[in-house]
């Protein structure tokens, strides 16, 4: 604050806008098992160097995980089925800081499951 500017960091969809849906769904609960977090972002958003590099980085790698078989990133994929209009979406495995923060977050230690895709349903038959 010495030179007049103000950086933040991690107030993006994760894990700021991803852990205040969790905190919302998770009210009045004694535990949580599990929490399963997809985002498709929209095919004409721009996807920025540091985006790709980040994606790139972790291609492959194993990701955090707070239970059951080693997951690595962008391998496979799975159909997360959303409410209309969205339909349908295929999401792959990545590296966000939830994997890590929200298990500690909640009573439980929660599986936290991440994956992201495409918005086309064209590009995945829905």
């Amino acid at each position: 604050m010495a030179a007049g500017v103000f950086v933040t960091s991690g107030a993006s969809s994760v894990p700021a806008l991803s852990s205040a849906a969790a905190d919302h769904l998770a009210q009045g609960m004694q535990a949580v098992r599990g929490i399963d977090i997809g985002i498709s972002p929209g095919n004409r958003t721009e996807r920025g160097l540091s985006t790709v590099r980040g994606i790139l980085s972790y291609c492959g790698q194993p990701l955090p995980a707070s239970a059951g078989a080693p997951v690595h990133g962008w391998s496979g994929t799975r159909r997360h089925r959303y409410a209309a209009p969205v339909r349908s979406r295929l999401l792959s495995p990545c590296d966000v800081p939830d994997l890590a923060l929200l298990p500690q977050r909640y009573a439980g230690a929660p599986q936290v499951r991440f994956g992201a895709g495409r918005s086309s349903p064209s590009c995945i038959g829905a």
